[in-house]
């Protein structure tokens, strides 16, 4: 709806240039209603935190025309201007890119409307480390319960991380704040050199990563609803992602390669416990889909794999559900292999993609096995475990990338 003038909020007065610049990404799933008062927690928060500071909080909308909403009376006035904003054509994340190079700001951050009260909190805290310590990136770290981001847990951050040599927890963060330097480059560099996936997450991380960038992590307690990873279609959103993963490996090859082990990055705040726990996945089915794939796939993954890692699957596919596990090192080496595969197009990458999913649900299924038997505080360890294997297992993945005629399957 498109309110009179009148009626909308008297801060609403668009100014030319701001320090601070906060876009609040509802999606479809929240109405115009909760992503105002969701801006407003924002606003009242940045008025709080950093006084004397001009700032703008943003309400993106991806319509051509951003909808106005009445001010809540309900509601004070907003300490910073409140903007609706509208982003036809591109993403969230290069949006919020654009409307800092727009207002020429210190810092933007972009940040999830879940109708959380703790959100405005999650805008300062992730700011924080760019404004007060002169951070490039910040990304959450979201309190996560043990069955909760298997793909991310099991795929992005130990890859990540053995790549690039930074232990970023959750690099698929919807969240995160950026410096004015760090804008520049991801719209100017970083863009001409990928364009066709600029504006994606992974893009913006590995951009960062592989460059001279400080980055930090923030504690949030509240993850956003929407940041679920997978749909419907597994095969399709495993695709996607480890896709992106994997070009990026291409892309920044010549930097990657020179990375040794990992450091860990500066932590903000505590890290908090999940609010209850849900049970875990059924994990019969996830074995018989390994099974299925491993009797029809045998053409596809010999392509990839080596014989060693075929002959190890081969004997993973008779083990009983008790003693069903994938070796840290044996899942680690198959990720390798297919980024290897990948990058070279040994087929259609589409086809190498999606025949990964079988792989990927019979690793997840003897993890989450796994995890299920640890008490809470040991499931940190176990993952940190996986990640030190995907170390571990570099010098093949480069050996494999520089002489893949060594290691012809």
């Amino acid at each position: 709806m498109l309110a009179p003038a009148e009626q909308l909020p008297p801060a609403l007065a668009e100014p030319r240039r701001a320090e601070l610049v906060v876009a609040v990404h509802g999606g479809p799933a929240i109405d115009a209603g909760d992503a105002m008062r969701a801006g407003h927690r924002v606003g009242h928060d940045l008025g709080v935190t950093y006084p004397g500071r001009r700032a703008v909080v943003l309400l993106l909308s991806e319509a051509e025309r951003a909808p106005l909403v009445p001010a809540d009376p309900r509601l004070p006035p907003p300490e910073v201007p409140l903007l609706p904003w509208s982003h036809p054509g591109q993403s969230a994340l290069e949006a919020t890119l654009r409307a800092g190079e727009l207002f020429d700001a210190a810092a933007v951050a972009l940040v999830v409307a879940g109708g959380e009260e703790e959100l405005g909190g999650g805008a300062r805290h992730l700011l924080g480390p760019v404004v007060a310590d002169g951070f490039d990136l910040a990304c959450p770290c979201y309190a996560t319960q043990r069955y909760e981001g298997v793909l991310a847990t099991g795929l992005v951050y130990p890859f990540t991380r053995a790549l690039f040599g930074r232990r970023l927890r959750q690099p698929l963060g919807y969240e995160l704040a950026l410096s004015r330097r760090a804008v520049s480059h991801l719209l100017g560099e970083a863009w001409q050199a990928d364009p066709a996936h600029a504006g994606e997450r992974l893009w913006l991380v590995s951009a960062l990563l592989s460059g001279d960038f400080r980055v930090a992590q923030a504690c949030l307690a509240v993850r956003p609803p929407r940041l679920g990873e997978a749909g419907a279609d597994l095969a399709a959103s495993l695709a996607q992602v480890v896709g992106l993963l994997f070009h990026e490996a291409r892309l920044h090859a010549a930097t990657w390669q020179r990375v040794k082990g990992s450091r860990p990055v500066k932590t903000y705040g505590e890290p908090a416990l999940p609010s209850g726990e849900a049970g875990p996945p059924q994990l019969e089915p996830m074995r018989s889909a390994f099974q299925l794939g491993h009797q029809e796939l045998q053409r596809v993954w010999s392509a990839v794999l080596p014989p060693q890692t075929m002959l190890a699957l081969k004997r993973l596919a008779r083990e009983p559900e008790e003693r069903f596990a994938v070796d840290d090192a044996l899942w680690a080496r198959v990720v390798y292999d297919f980024a290897v595969g990948y990058h070279l197009a040994l087929m259609d990458r589409a086809l190498l993609l999606r025949s990964m999913t079988p792989l990927y649900l019979g690793w997840a299924a003897g993890f989450v096995r796994e995890l299920s038997a640890l008490p809470p505080e040991a499931v940190d360890p176990r993952v940190e475990r996986l990640a030190h294997a995907f170390e571990l297992a570099k010098p093949y993945l480069i050996s494999r990338w520089r002489w893949p005629d060594r290691f012809t399957p």
